[in-house]
């Protein structure tokens, strides 16, 4: 961890696995998202920066880092429903998306991009 930023690490259950996070800062929501091979820990270096304004919220994405592999759903459709559990459980009903370039393209042109998913 660098700088001053106060982060708190879990996991959350989400469908058939753990979904594992980070987050850090007070605002508005700021959902960062890793490419695939990647994971939450992409986010370091700008974890604390993004944090002074908002509530950071980085995901390691099913099936990477800590999170748990789906049974064998690694559809674009079920990424998003994961993330928009993830941010439900977390008290959040909207998000802020940051993402890597791969990682905003699929998301962007998911089955269940609407207006209650992360925006961004």
């Amino acid at each position: 961890m660098s700088g001053t930023t106060v982060r708190h690490e879990g996991r959350v259950r989400i469908g058939d696995g753990a979904i594992a996070y980070t987050t850090a800062g007070i605002g508005s929501p700021l959902l960062l998202i890793h490419g695939l091979g990647g994971t939450r820990r992409t986010w370091d270096h700008v974890l604390d920066s993004f944090a002074a304004g908002h509530t950071v919220i980085a995901p390691d994405l099913p099936g990477h880092g800590d999170s748990d592999a789906p049974a064998g759903d690694y559809s674009l459709g079920a990424l998003a429903a994961s993330l928009r559990d993830l941010l439900v459980i977390l008290g959040h009903s909207s998000a802020t998306l940051v993402a890597t370039a791969s990682a905003a393209v699929s998301l962007c042109n998911s089955p269940t991009s609407s207006p209650s998913a992360p925006t961004g």
